[in-house]
């Protein structure tokens, strides 16, 4: 687990986590009873979404430690694996709750549909994941300061401090996965497998979607796939 294979996979899943919530945004006008929740977990995302952005920024230009091969080298990567790993779970469970709300929603043009978008969307299921995404714009807020420290040492010993923070959201987004997803395949690593937001697309209901332009035109994106395909 190199940093490179970090930066890339997080760039990956970055463009595909803000592509399903552009989309959920686009479902706003089908959901109007769930404005409110709507309106904040794509705020929320976007603001997880910009320290995601920081993570790969800081992987390319400074990593002390990341690529270390002893114990305290090995003992980074991987709560930086267990961290990202909660995150992609967060969202490949939102990703399939979007998926099902965006095929419902074809259904929108019935006469009884302001009364069935009641009972498709769930509140609670929704809430929940916009309290992970809360919880784990502090989570990757960890991961920037520890990337920002001078030395693996220093980085290992910061993280020692916040360790019951991150298993708790470890913790918390393998069980809400367990309990309403119970049918979803998640890797236990980032780098394990090919989930759909590692492999350049999501599908979201029957569609297809881009990266976001925003994420895959950035300068770090084009410098991270540059990197890996030469």
């Amino acid at each position: 687990m190199d940093p490179l294979s970090v930066t890339v996979s997080v760039a990956t899943f970055l463009a595909n986590c803000l592509t399903t919530v552009k989309t959920l945004s686009n479902l706003s006008s089908k959901y109007q009873h769930a404005l409110t929740t709507i309106t904040s977990i794509v705020s929320e995302t976007t603001i997880l979404g910009a320290y995601l952005a920081h993570v790969q920024q800081l992987l390319l230009i400074n990593a002390p430690g990341v690529s270390d091969q002893g114990a305290p080298g090995v003992e980074l990567r991987r709560t930086f694996d267990v961290a990202l790993t909660a995150c992609l779970i967060t969202f490949s469970c939102m990703e399939e709750e979007v998926r099902s709300l965006a095929t419902r929603a074809g259904n929108s043009s019935d006469p009884g549909w302001k009364n069935t978008s009641r009972a498709v969307w769930k509140e609670g299921v929704m809430n929940e994941l916009l309290n992970q995404v809360q919880e784990q714009q502090r989570t990757m807020a960890l991961l920037v300061q520890t990337l920002q420290m001078q030395s693996l040492s220093a980085s290992n010993l910061f993280l020692s401090g916040n360790r019951k923070l991150l298993q708790e959201m470890v913790i918390r987004s393998h069980s809400f996965r367990s309990s309403s997803f119970k049918e979803l395949q998640v890797p236990e690593s980032i780098f394990d497998g090919r989930p759909s937001y590692l492999d350049g697309s999501s599908t979201v209901g029957s569609a297809e979607f881009d990266f976001d332009d925003d994420v895959v035109n950035s300068t770090v994106y084009r410098r991270a796939m540059s990197f890996k395909q030469s």
